[in-house]
């Protein structure tokens, strides 16, 4: 009986060692600089508006502010050539 309590107390020590190590690891705040979304069409366009409509909402939720960038042209190539050739950000 003794050697049962002896390894609960050893298995609850473990969790709260793993849990409190996940915690600190999360403690900081994603995203923590501003975020670019861009968009392979013209300001203004049919692209355009619900880009912004989603990422103002996403800006409230994550409390994070949004940019949207338009590279429009090529049929969105050019748009997606910039994503490709952005830093990875993690």
């Amino acid at each position: 009986m003794r050697r049962v309590a002896m390894r609960t107390a050893a298995v609850a020590a473990i969790a709260a060692a793993l849990i409190g190590t996940a915690h600190s690891q999360t403690a900081d705040t994603y995203p923590d600089r501003p975020i670019k979304v861009v968009v392979p069409a013209a300001a203004g366009g049919v692209t355009d508006t619900p880009a912004r409509i989603v990422t103002n909402r996403m800006r409230d939720t994550l409390g994070q502010p949004f940019v949207v960038e338009n590279q429009g042209g090529a049929g969105g190539i050019l748009g997606a050539e910039s994503v490709k050739r952005a830093p990875p950000d993690g």
